[in-house]
């Protein structure tokens, strides 16, 4: 059931509207944009609880140490890869395990990108990248009743297999990009760089950054945008997880393209022309999912390394701590 309303825009806004295309939903744009500022505002009246944002090459060390969600924490986060290899490694113990716990799962990386396309400046500054609680219940059940060989098992195999591959395309694609980005810097006069921290705080990062931003979004020109390119920079910059995406890409391109000093340890060789990405790539998405305080479970050294450097960019009070699950249980 739904109400009838009638609201007002700017003159401006409603020619951007008209040009933008006659099949965008707008009474379910706006519905968004006022479920985004009730959702923001309870928030705000009671601090969010920190979450474990949980990498691949964790699973079998928290399915071996982890009994019960830790103490004052909200839930464990699996990214669309996470879930997709959980899944089709068909470790049934493993999952059942998963299943017990208050779970989240995060959206694909390009679906988000779909969705901050058509939102609002309000809607993509507050915009969460999580399935809603509704259809988290529903997957942390069908997990359990992943060892029943029905239809259901066989849908969600399928399932499984789609989030796993559409991660690795979106990480494909930056890897893309990555020359993009070496060559601007390289118009800065920049060849070689040896303070991270800096150099992502300088001028010509976050303008990068700003391209990143639209480039992502609007998948390199090919998709229409609701914002102008300023107005979408300075919502997306305004919302904590999509800032430490942007900035972490930022760093991920130019580490592909071996800009640091190698005595930092920050530079990632690519795969050769022509190959794919293997399952041990550095997965930069699980940024995506962390917010100020949360902790990402990881072993990968070039994520945690990358981490650090992003959190201290960004100045963050609160940052985002990456750990082993046994280092996080000796905190």
């Amino acid at each position: 059931m739904s109400t009838r309303m009638t609201i007002s825009v700017p003159d401006q806004l409603k020619v951007r509207m008209d040009e933008f295309g006659a099949s965008t939903n707008w009474s379910q744009v706006a519905a968004q944009a006022f479920e985004k500022k009730l959702t923001g505002g309870s928030l705000r009246r009671g601090r969010r609880k920190p979450r474990l944002i949980l990498d691949a090459n964790q699973t079998s060390e928290f399915f071996r140490l982890v009994r019960e969600i830790p103490a004052g924490f909200d839930s464990i986060v699996l990214n669309p890869f996470v879930i997709g290899e959980v899944i089709l490694a068909r470790r049934v113990p493993w999952i059942r395990h998963l299943s017990t716990f208050p779970l989240r799962f995060g959206i694909q990386p390009a679906e988000v990108m779909e969705h901050l396309a058509s939102a609002c400046g309000e809607c993509v500054s507050r915009y969460q990248p999580f399935y809603a609680p509704e259809e988290d219940e529903s997957l942390r059940r069908r997990l359990s009743w992943i060892n029943d060989l029905s239809d259901e098992q066989d849908g969600l195999i399928a399932e499984a297999t789609r989030m796993k591959e559409g991660s690795l395309e979106f990480k494909s694609r930056m890897l893309e990009r990555s020359p993009s980005a070496r060559k601007a810097f390289a118009a800065s006069g920049v060849e070689k760089l040896d303070d991270p921290l800096g150099e992502m705080r300088h001028s010509y990062s976050l303008a990068h950054q700003s391209w990143v931003i639209a480039d992502g979004i609007s998948n390199g020109g090919k998709r229409s945008t609701l914002l102008d390119e300023p107005a979408l920079v300075s919502s997306a910059r305004r919302n904590p997880h999509l800032n430490r995406m942007f900035t972490m890409q930022v760093l991920y391109m130019l580490c592909v393209t071996q800009i640091w000093d190698h005595r930092l340890g920050l530079n990632i060789r690519p795969p050769e022309s022509g190959k794919k990405l293997t399952n041990d790539w550095p997965d930069m998405t699980n940024v995506l999912y962390a917010a100020d305080g949360d902790v990402v479970l990881t072993a990968d050294n070039w994520l945690r390394r990358a981490g650090d450097v992003v959190e201290q960019a960004l100045g963050i009070a609160n940052p985002v701590r990456y750990l082993r699950v046994a280092e996080f249980l000796d905190t």
